[in-house]
Order: structure tokens, then C-alpha cells, then sequence
């Protein structure tokens, strides 16, 4: 027996092995791609996804991660509703909350605003698209003195702080 066709059989193995793990490689990456393809044509039925987030610093230093889109939190596989979550930024000054509010292609005739003593609501329903955000405040405020602009698709809320009740702490006799 000649040295060098021992030495082929042994490339021959070797090579074979490298072409079954090539050969798996490549079902993997069809069956990666026939999923995806699949998943694109469920959700929403022609409708867009939109998902984001905005992340930022509060000012106890605490991060705090606000979610925007039509894809409702808690789902596993996704779904998209007609209704969308602007991006919302809250700002807290000293005597005042400021609330900024995304609603690109929106008229501000278009735009419910309901505000309670801690409470934000922005309701938007017109023919091409529909927003709403329930949004609890950093703290009370008055809401008789709310003002709002709209401009650019971007609305702007400024909320007038409450005085916080001083809370009194009464001794009680035990008998």
C-alpha cells in the first residue's frame, strides 16, 4: 500500500465531516429564512408595525424606559392594533410638569385631552390614525390651570403643580 492513499482516505473523512456541517448550516439558514418570511405576512394584516422606546435618567438617577408603537405590551408572538402609543417625554420642573407628546399627521382639532388630579389622557381617532396614552403623573397637579399647544405634530402640556397636603399625625389615647 502506497503512504499518500492512506493519506487521502483521511482527508476524505475529514472533508466529509465539513461538508455535513456546511450541509446543516444551510437547512438551518432556509429554515431561518421560510420563518421569517411567514412571520412578515401574519401580523397585522397589511397594517405597519411600529415599536420603540425612549430611554432617559429621572431625577432620583433611576432609568426609566417608556414604550411607543401599535404592538401591545404582553404578547409573545406580535399583533398590531389599529391604535398607536405616541412617544411621550415628561419633564418635572419645580412648580410644573411638562408633558410632550408625538403625534405626527395630527390636527389639533383631532386631539382629546383629559386631565385629572394625577392622570394624563390623550385620545386621537381620525380616519388614518388613531393614538392613545393613559399617562400617571410624577405628582398632583391642577388641573384647571392646564395649558396646551400643538405645532409640527408635536403637543406640549404644561401642568401646574399641586400643593402637597401636609399630612398631620394625631396622638391617639389608647384606653
Amino acid at each position: 500500500m502506497r503512504p499518500w492513499k492512506r493519506r487521502d482516505r483521511i482527508f476524505d473523512e475529514f472533508f466529509r465531516d465539513f461538508e455535513e456541517e456546511f450541509r446543516e448550516i444551510e437547512d438551518n439558514i432556509s429554515r431561518i429564512f421560510e420563518e421569517a418570511e411567514r412571520m412578515s405576512r401574519e401580523p397585522g394584516d397589511g397594517k405597519p408595525i411600529i415599536y420603540g422606546f425612549s430611554m432617559r435618567v429621572g431625577p432620583e438617577g433611576e432609568p426609566k424606559i417608556e414604550k411607543f408603537g401599535n404592538i401591545p405590551t404582553g404578547y409573545d408572538k406580535p399583533q398590531t392594533t389599529d391604535e398607536r402609543e405616541p412617544l411621550i417625554d415628561v419633564i418635572e420642573k419645580d412648580k410644573e410638569i411638562m408633558v410632550v407628546a408625538e403625534l405626527p399627521g395630527i390636527d389639533k382639532e383631532d386631539i382629546s385631552l383629559y386631565v385629572l388630579e394625577d392622570t394624563v389622557e390623550i385620545d386621537v381617532d381620525t380616519a388614518t390614525r388613531r393614538y392613545h396614552k393613559r399617562l400617571t403623573l410624577p405628582g398632583r397637579v391642577k388641573s384647571d390651570t392646564t395649558r396646551s399647544t400643538h405645532k409640527n405634530g408635536v403637543l406640549e402640556i404644561t401642568l401646574e403643580r399641586a400643593e402637597e397636603k401636609k399630612r398631620e399625625q394625631t396622638r391617639v389615647k389608647v384606653e
